[in-house]
């Protein structure tokens, strides 16, 4: 046919089919059944992608992993390996505690409130770099006859800057032949 004579002609609407390496789906408007999701046969369900959603959340969160980590710090712990850590790990630890100090301490006898009482007083001085916590008080008291009464001195555990000091004082209960010692320390 000569280009010309197109104009003079019909067009016929032509069939085609598509040729593809896949089998070819009819073309039906009928639903076909989807196939049942088949279960994993016997320890297939622990290997990765076995068709379970990732979003699901197979993996544990930072609190898991957090607690794992935990338990396991404490079994090495109680299982003795802080003994394995050795003095010198210890010893760095205990560097970086506040270095709290007792000083100035003056007991002086008397009467107070027409009571024989015993008055300690003193301070408590920090002289590290950190600050710390006041702890207790433990004052030993040695009488002329050889008895030992110990007094303990709440602090609150207020808490001390580096190079403040904190003051404290205590009215105890005179001993009978007298006072022969007054030491004061850190309660343990």
């Amino acid at each position: 046919m000569p280009a010309g004579d197109w104009a003079a002609h019909d067009v016929i609407d032509a069939d085609y089919i598509e040729v593809s390496p896949e089998p070819q789906i009819s073309i039906s408007h009928a639903r076909t059944p989807r196939a049942a999701p088949r279960k994993p046969a016997g320890l297939a369900f622990l290997q990765r992608g076995n068709g379970r959603s990732q979003a699901g959340g197979t993996r544990g969160g930072p609190l898991f992993w957090l607690a794992g980590g935990v338990a396991v710090v404490a079994a090495f712990w109680v299982a003795g390996g802080h003994s394995a850590l050795g003095p010198g790990l210890v010893a760095a630890i205990s560097a970086q505690e506040p270095d709290l100090r007792i000083d100035n301490v003056r007991s002086i006898t008397g009467t107070v409130e027409g009571e024989d009482a015993l008055v300690v007083d003193g301070e408590i001085r920090n002289d590290g770099k950190l600050s710390g916590k006041v702890p207790a008080l433990a004052v030993t008291v040695l009488s002329q006859g050889g008895e030992t009464a110990v007094y303990r001195l709440g602090t609150l555990r207020t808490p001390l800057a580096p190079g403040a000091k904190y003051s404290f004082s205590g009215r105890l209960v005179m001993p009978k032949d007298g006072v022969k010692t007054v030491s004061v320390a850190f309660d343990d």
